[in-house]
């Protein structure tokens, strides 16, 4: 007999993603509230249940104050780090800027980071090339970093030399 499935999901970052997925002026209701963020993350969810057809589905969500989410920065990133980004992102929460300036903190810190720029790709990526492309970076960062990393040392060697893993592009400067 298989054993049933569980879909833990992280609804905060799943309504996040729902919120920036949809493109134009989203939706709203008779009072003006937008609710188009609820709307993807349902048609999400459905897709989810109807796909996969788990029995058990928990969704947790952040609550309201501080979170893990506020205390992350760059010097406690110690997991190798792939940050793909479009180019033309114009989306004012993740500008290429901050892409950038994410690799350089991870990167100044002394942790591994590779950053790639898609070209002419905006917050989602619809170019084929750019879809190969991220699918060649993911399959490669997970065979170097993940299959084959080998056992997790609990401290770095003193005398470790840095590993060098450099952007792919270079972002444009931002406006």
């Amino acid at each position: 007999m298989a054993r049933p499935t569980l879909f833990l999901i992280d609804g905060s970052s799943q309504m996040y993603r729902a919120y920036h997925a949809f493109r134009g002026r989203g939706l709203s209701n008779q009072e003006g509230h937008t609710t188009h963020a609820v709307y993807v993350f349902v048609t999400m969810l459905r897709k989810l249940m109807s796909d996969h057809q788990p029995r058990y589905i928990a969704a947790s969500f952040d609550l309201a104050g501080p979170t893990f989410r506020d205390t992350l920065v760059a010097d406690k990133i110690k997991n190798p780090l792939l940050i793909m980004h479009g180019a033309e992102d114009a989306n004012p929460g993740t500008t290429p800027l901050q892409a950038t300036k994410l690799y350089e903190a991870v990167r100044g810190t002394g942790g591994v980071a590779r950053l790639v720029m898609l070209p002419y790709e905006p917050h989602w990526y619809s170019a084929m090339e750019s879809n190969e492309q991220l699918a060649f970076e993911e399959l490669r960062w997970f065979d170097t970093h993940v299959k084959n990393a080998g056992p997790k040392s609990t401290k770095p060697a003193k005398d470790a030399p840095k590993k060098d893993a450099k952007p792919a592009t270079q972002a444009k400067a931002a406006p």
